[in-house]
Formats: C-alpha cells, sequence, structure tokens
C-alpha cells in the first residue's frame, strides 16, 4: 500500500508543490518478530558499550542504543539472531514491490541499519535522514502494537503531515529527506523498532556500518 504526502494543486508558478510516496508494507509472521524483539531487548547493553556518536537528532540522548546508529550494522549479528535474516529478506521484498508500484527502477544499493528503544515518556522528536544529492529511502519496522503514530511532515510546509500507526510489522518506507517524528510513547513495556537508510553505493564514508542491500544478482532473481 502506498499513501502519499500530496499538495493541493498550486495556484501560481511560485507556490510549492509535493507529491511523496509513503510505502506501507505488514510483516506478518510474528514468530520472527518476536524473537527480534526478544533479542534486541536481550542484547541492549551490548549496543549500549559502542561508541557514542549522536542520537540524528531523535532527542533520545546520549544513553540511548539509538546514538550508537553509525557504529554498528544490526545485520551484522544474523549469527546471532538467525530471524534477523528472514526480516532482511522482507525488507528487500518491500523495496522491490515499492518500485514496481511507482514504476521505478530497482537500484543496486549499500545500507545502514540500526535499533531503537524507547522507554514510557520517551518520544522521537522531528528529524530527517538526510537532504543532499545522493539520498534516498529510509525505512522503520515496529516490532509490536504501539499506542503511538509516525508523522511524516511536508519539507515546505511542516503543518502539512501524513501521520501513521505504529503496528506490529508495519514497515514504512519513505524518501530520506522527509522529516518525522513520532508522538510520546505511554506504553508499559518497551518500544522497539529498527531503522534503516538506502543508500547508494560509495556515497557514505561509515564504512564500519555499511553493507549492501542490493546486488545486481539479487535483483535479478527477483525479476
Amino acid at each position: 500500500m502506498i499513501a502519499r504526502l500530496k499538495s493541493l494543486h498550486p495556484y501560481t508558478e511560485y507556490a510549492p508543490s509535493w507529491d511523496i510516496p509513503l510505502y506501507m508494507n505488514v510483516l506478518q509472521n510474528y514468530d520472527i518478530i518476536d524473537n527480534v524483539r526478544n533479542w534486541l531487548i536481550e542484547n541492549e547493553q551490548k549496543f549500549l558499550d559502542l561508541p557514542v556518536h549522536n542520537d540524528g537528532g531523535t532527542g533520545l540522548g546520549e544513553d540511548s542504543v539509538t546514538s550508537r546508529f553509525s557504529t554498528y550494522n544490526l545485520f551484522d549479528y544474523t549469527d546471532q539472531c538467525p530471524e534477523l535474516a528472514e526480516v532482511l529478506e522482507f525488507f528487500r521484498f518491500s523495496y522491490v514491490d515499492f518500485m514496481d508500484k511507482e514504476h521505478n527502477y530497482n537500484r543496486e544499493l549499500d545500507f545502514m541499519c540500526w535499533f531503537n528503544i524507547i522507554r514510557p515518556g520517551e518520544e522521537i522528536k522531528i528529524h530527517k535522514h538526510g537532504s543532499g544529492p545522493d539520498v534516498y529511502l529510509s525505512g522503520n519496522l515496529h516490532l509490536d502494537d504501539y499506542d503511538t503514530e509516525t508523522f511524516y511532515l511536508s519539507p515546505y510546509d511542516e503543518q502539512n503531515g501524513h501521520a501513521l500507526p505504529n503496528q506490529k510489522g508495519g514497515l514504512t518506507l519513505f524518501p530520506s529527506y522527509v522529516s518525522h517524528g513520532a508522538t510520546k510513547y505511554e506504553g508499559d513495556s518497551l518500544r522497539v523498532s529498527i531503522a534503516f537508510d538506502l543508500r547508494l553505493p560509495n556515497t557514505n564514508s561509515n564504512a564500519a556500518n555499511i553493507k549492501p542491500f542490493t546486488t545486481q544478482e539479487s535483483l535479478a532473481n527477483n525479476d
């Protein structure tokens, strides 16, 4: 499914316009989701022991696993949590499906991937993942049903946005330049999500956390 964050038709040649796709899919194998969620919670300290970079503008601070997002790639741990391999295949399938629906071609891509653990009373503040000439797509996957929403904002008018519920197994793909945030979490358990950026190959210097996402071979297998 694709929702669209879309402007009204401009009345003048200088009025801004936008038409931003927000792709949504659901990973419905809850056994996979639950196993990944439990592994992330059990191993939170392992990631907190990594060097702090920054929290990416989320407001979660240096004590969060989010602030280590550039120091590892989550899918380097598939030997410890085999269900992550299934999640990655779901990401790849969803990307190809998104491009098919948008009538765009599939690119050979790299990606970086991290996770977030949010505690009651915390929220993800408005931020974006990039706005340079090489930015592409970002995504998030929620690992349970949460009474929160992620909202996506127009790049020209932050009063204009589209909110999506954070449902178990729910994946959203969106252009990386889109500002977004999440409402305050007031639940009793931990809110856990996976986030990632898809990028053109050889355009990011964080070699430690960059992995191939799609290759010519994998794209050919999806044709």
